[in-house]
């Protein structure tokens, strides 16, 4: 009896010891990597910011803001010359598809607009043409309109 109890106990033993190598392996390759993983974001939202954008606006430090869920976790102030500071926010809006990277920039004048998709290379077409209804649209920019005037003063 003694010898099938530890035979359990070293058969339950490994697999938490193996489960517990994975997850630091995952881990650590997450810490390891996020410096080159916000290198591409601020890249690929800088791209879409001169392609479809003004062309003014410069991409600053990253913000977070408390309360507001995994969906916005990659929040950027900006810098417009007409229009004073601002915000910009990468999101995924689902598609007919499946999920989009979109870029939305908030500032206090003008609201919210859609600017565009990122990692889409070539012309960009209007976000219906990708199978994002309207009301989709419109539904994350309201959103991202009252994330944004709660968020405070901006620098």
């Amino acid at each position: 009896m003694r010898i099938i109890i530890k035979q359990h106990i070293r058969k339950i033993g490994l697999s938490a010891l193996l489960l517990g190598l994975m997850v630091g392996i995952i881990l650590l390759t997450n810490y390891l990597t996020k410096p080159s993983r916000e290198r591409g974001i601020r890249t690929a939202i800088t791209q879409v910011l001169k392609t479809y954008g003004d062309g003014d606006t410069q991409l600053g430090d990253k913000v977070y803001i408390p309360s507001t869920g995994f969906s916005y976790t990659q929040v950027f102030e900006t810098r417009t010359k007409g229009s004073g500071p601002g915000l910009v926010f990468l999101v995924c809006i689902t598609g007919s598809q499946g999920p989009y990277p979109a870029i939305i920039l908030y500032d206090k004048k003008t609201g919210t607009h859609f600017i565009g998709l990122a990692g889409i290379d070539g012309t960009q077409p209007e976000p219906e043409l990708w199978g994002i209804r309207p009301t989709i649209l419109s539904s994350w920019l309201l959103r991202i309109q009252k994330i944004a005037d709660s968020y405070g003063e901006i620098k």
